[in-house]
């Protein structure tokens, strides 16, 4: 019952980001439907941790947007239709029912057997390793692992030397 309604939930947000024109809004909206798939993977996985990750980036890269939209575009009026927002409300009092109406205790049986499996299967194959690290982190994966890690130090560092910070958008004048 709790992921129907959190799709549900889900739904709403993404139809309500197709009707927001403020691109502030639309980061909100981002950063709320962004901890909705986090706090629906947290509960179907084995391991919160990747949950965890996916918001600390979702919310990085969205302050990031954040901050350049505030600096361009501050003194844009903030306004909603009336018209989308009662399309939107219709909508979900249609959906609303629709939840309810499926059977969230099959859902729930599903979801259960699948981690259940998931579960065995990584502890007949390696029970001293924690569940979801233990193939990333395994040794045959330690040069591939070793050579993403570096890849990403160099782009960073390549990128931060080649943005000016005398010139662009969050220039101070």
């Amino acid at each position: 019952m709790i992921s129907n309604l959190t799709m549900l939930i889900m739904v709403a947000s993404a139809m309500l980001f197709l009707v927001l024109k403020h691109p502030l809004a639309m980061a909100l909206s981002i950063i709320f439907q962004t901890t909705l798939i986090c706090i629906l993977c947290s509960v179907t996985s084995v391991s919160t941790w990747f949950s965890y990750i996916l918001f600390l980036i979702f919310l990085g890269a969205v302050l990031v947007v954040f901050s350049y939209i505030a600096a361009l575009a501050s003194n844009e009026k903030f306004s909603t239709s009336f018209k989308s927002v009662a399309g939107l409300l219709m909508v979900l009092f249609i959906l609303l029912p629709v939840s309810f109406i499926s059977n969230p205790l099959n859902s729930q049986i599903k979801w259960e057997s699948l981690n259940s499996s998931f579960n065995n299967y990584l502890t007949i194959n390696a029970p001293h390793l924690p569940p979801l690290l233990s193939k990333m982190y395994n040794l045959s994966f330690s040069p591939i692992t070793t050579f993403i890690i570096i890849y990403l130090l160099i782009t960073l560092i390549v990128v931060v030397n080649m943005a000016p910070t005398s010139a662009g958008p969050l220039r101070k004048t």
